[in-house]
């Protein structure tokens, strides 16, 4: 068996009605990490087990969907400080594609919350000065100018080697 697509996202939030608050620091980062270095060496250890890939290599702002968070559905195995605040919940669309943007409550992730724009492996910034609604110079048929920044995760890729070497 190769487990693929496997991941968590690096982002919380300070409040789940917020969802355009999405952040990505070293503690949400350590979070992850520290389900990344008990759950790969974990499949490892299964001897059906080939390989793990994870998912994914850098965010993709673009896949956020609209959703609801219902606030009958509290995480009640979260911790201080970081439990997610329901209010009454609510319906949420992201802004535009272009924008770093929050998903739903997710409890059995590490930071709560089902963020498909922070899952990766490296976090992506634009380009300095650069709007991001214009990922592409039509003029020139080439990438805008500057490019995006990559910003590493690093406690999440020093899980992933240190499990990918044990």
């Amino acid at each position: 068996m190769l487990l693929t697509e496997y991941g968590f996202p690096s982002t919380s939030r300070p409040d789940a009605l917020v969802p355009a608050g999405i952040y990505s620091d070293a503690v949400t980062q350590g979070r992850t990490a520290a389900v990344i270095a008990r759950m790969v060496p974990a499949a490892f250890r299964e001897p059906m087990n080939t390989g793990v890939c994870y998912f994914t290599f850098c965010d993709e702002w673009w896949k956020q969907t609209g959703y609801t968070i219902d606030p009958r559905y509290p995480c009640t195995e979260a911790t201080p400080p970081d439990v997610p605040v329901l209010g009454a919940g609510g319906h949420f669309e992201p802004v535009d594609v272009y924008s770093w943007f929050g998903g739903p409550v997710a409890c059995a992730f590490p930071n709560y919350y089902w963020d498909d724009s922070g899952f990766g492996l490296y976090g992506v910034a634009p380009g300095a000065g650069r709007d991001p609604k214009e990922p592409w110079n039509l003029g020139a048929n080439a990438p805008a100018q500057p490019l995006d920044q990559r910003l590493a995760r690093q406690p999440m890729l020093d899980a992933l080697k240190t499990a990918w070497a044990g």
